[in-house]
């Protein structure tokens, strides 16, 4: 009986605080969420910003120093990639940081899950069709080679390097996946949740 008494006084404790929220505090609350996610979706952004600059001052690095011909063309080519991915980096920064000191936080979220979706999707798309146009770049580079031309080709070796790409390949897709799932996928997930929220409350 004394357990009844308890649930009832707790009741009757709670029940008016949470009558005292209103359409605003809800709102200001999943505001407050939101940002939350956002600050986490920048850090990430930053992370991946981050190793594209390091990336590029290695291949800078190797541009110079290598003194043959393959690895300096094969370098000085991912040098524009990097650059590529470290322009769809800034950008994206530039959304999240506009969503975080925007008042109309419930219109731009719809832009910018919108936004990341597709990033993510494209993201997968392109590291995977890099992956046998490097193969493929750097196979050609190493046979046209001025100091290895007399190299025969061989199939056996072509063959295996085919094989090691498609073992590779596969490591690398399921990778990736974790990868964005960890960077960005969970906190869309987040995001539309919220959402969701907003436009209930």
């Amino acid at each position: 009986m004394e357990l009844d008494e308890l649930k009832q006084q707790l009741n009757k404790r709670i029940t008016p605080a949470q009558q005292q929220h209103s359409a605003a505090d809800i709102s200001a609350l999943l505001k407050r969420d939101s940002l939350s996610v956002v600050q986490k979706i920048k850090r990430s952004l930053w992370i991946e910003l981050a190793f594209a600059i390091v990336f590029i001052l290695g291949c800078v690095a190797a541009l110079i120093f290598s003194t043959q011909w393959v690895y300096r063309t094969y370098f000085f080519i991912f040098i524009f990639v990097s650059a590529a991915f470290t322009f769809i980096f800034s950008l994206l920064l530039k959304k999240t940081y506009k969503l975080s000191s925007s008042d109309s936080i419930r219109s731009n979220l719809h832009s910018l899950i919108s936004v990341l979706k597709e990033y993510v999707k494209r993201y997968l798309q392109l590291g995977m069709a890099l992956l046998p146009i490097c193969f493929g770049f750097a196979y050609w580079l190493s046979y046209h080679d001025p100091t290895r031309v007399a190299k025969p080709f061989r199939w056996d070796v072509f063959g295996f390097l085919i094989g090691f790409l498609l073992i590779f390949g596969t490591a690398v897709y399921y990778f990736s996946k974790w990868y964005l799932k960890k960077l960005y996928g969970n906190y869309i997930s987040q995001l539309e949740a919220l959402l969701m929220e907003f436009e209930e409350a």
